[in-house]
């Protein structure tokens, strides 16, 4: 008996975006992803007991299956301009704006949040190993965080969910071998990374002042499943074995920063916090140390709150004193309407069409 070791994955993504309720026939419509190594993933189901009597016997009967649950796929892995900016972008949802940068030949994307109560912008996923290989439709980014300690390579962690939807690649028309390989990637360079905010009367800069240590963005979409009447068997000819849902929609979403820093011999930003003030432009732009285009451009990616309040902790920093400043996003851009805004500097499309 062959054991399947879980370095073979093919973990892949749906070329395009997909609307909730498609679900792809068809492996040439996929692309394979790069991240680390993770355990097997299926659906899990919940079931209705029996446990009524009156027949003699006092235990449990055989239950009856109802819904599958919605399944949770994790991804770890090094922050990409590949797969990395594919899931922040599905995180935000919303609209991109582009504008193209002619000389240097890139184009920066401005992204907007979508709003509460409407559907989570979705694709199709596969996982396949061995046994284990199975299609994912309606597959959402409920949480992100990109995380760097020191100028360590930055890293992206996300949790992805659906309403339950997945089906054994078997019984599928999907080819793996027709995925697409993996396109080659860009990793960001923590050295690069810069951290900015105001709070309406002085103007931080930790990393130019050398005193910035760690940095981390994380954000929910808190998106929710709802099983209504309506839904649909998983298996139209068997629909006794469970259904699933495609009621699924943003509620509202959530969004932190926090940043470890350094004590310097004035400490303005407790007499910020003593005095309540907002925090506006917080900004935090992770960079690629390779050029992307024609000139000097590099790929970016900027994490924006238009306006946030922050609490801090003290800390150390081995024999030295440092504090925790953790930044919530409120209120929302007043243009938007967008709790986060995002800036993808890159080359070609955002969201990608077939021909």
């Amino acid at each position: 008996m062959a054991r399947i070791n879980q370095r073979k994955v093919i973990n892949a993504v749906s070329i395009e975006n997909t609307s909730i309720g498609e679900y792809l026939d068809d492996g040439a419509l996929f692309r394979k992803f790069k991240q680390e190594a993770t355990p097997p993933v299926w659906a899990t189901r919940t079931t209705v007991p029996d446990t009524e009597v009156g027949d003699g016997s006092a235990y449990d009967k055989h239950s009856t299956p109802y819904y599958y649950d919605p399944v949770t796929k994790q991804f770890s892995g090094a922050l990409d301009n590949k797969m990395g900016i594919r899931i922040l972008r599905q995180w935000m949802g919303g609209a991109a704006t582009p504008t193209t940068n002619v000389v240097p030949e890139t184009v920066d994307y401005a992204v907007v949040q979508l709003a509460p109560g409407v559907a989570p912008m979705v694709c199709n996923e596969i996982r396949a190993n061995g046994g284990s290989s199975i299609l994912f439709g309606d597959v959402f980014r409920q949480t992100v965080e990109i995380t760097q300690q020191g100028a360590g390579q930055p890293r992206l962690l996300a949790q992805s969910s659906n309403g339950g939807y997945s089906k054994d690649i078997a019984d599928t028309s999907i080819d793996t071998a027709d995925v697409e390989d993996a396109d080659a990637r860009l990793k960001f360079d923590g050295k690069k990374t810069t951290f900015t905010f105001s709070d309406g009367v002085d103007t931080y800069n930790f990393v130019s002042e050398k005193r910035l240590i760690d940095l981390s963005f994380s954000g929910n979409q808190n998106v929710i499943v709802e099983q209504l009447p309506g839904d649909s068997p998983l298996d139209a000819t068997a629909e006794c074995q469970g259904g699933f849902t495609t009621n699924i929609y943003i509620d509202v979403q959530s969004a932190m920063m926090k940043a470890k820093i350094y004590m310097k011999e004035t400490f303005g930003e407790y007499e910020s916090w003593v005095k309540n003030r907002k925090l506006t432009s917080v900004t935090a732009k992770w960079s690629t140390c390779e050029t992307i285009g024609a000139t000097t451009h590099k790929c970016e990616i900027e994490v924006k709150f238009p306006v946030a309040e922050f609490t801090l902790t003290p800390d150390t920093q081995g024999n030295f004193d440092a504090y925790t400043m953790d930044i919530k996003a409120i209120e929302g851009d007043p243009v938007s309407g967008s709790l986060v805004l995002m800036r993808f500097r890159i080359v070609g499309d955002l969201d990608e069409t077939l021909p």
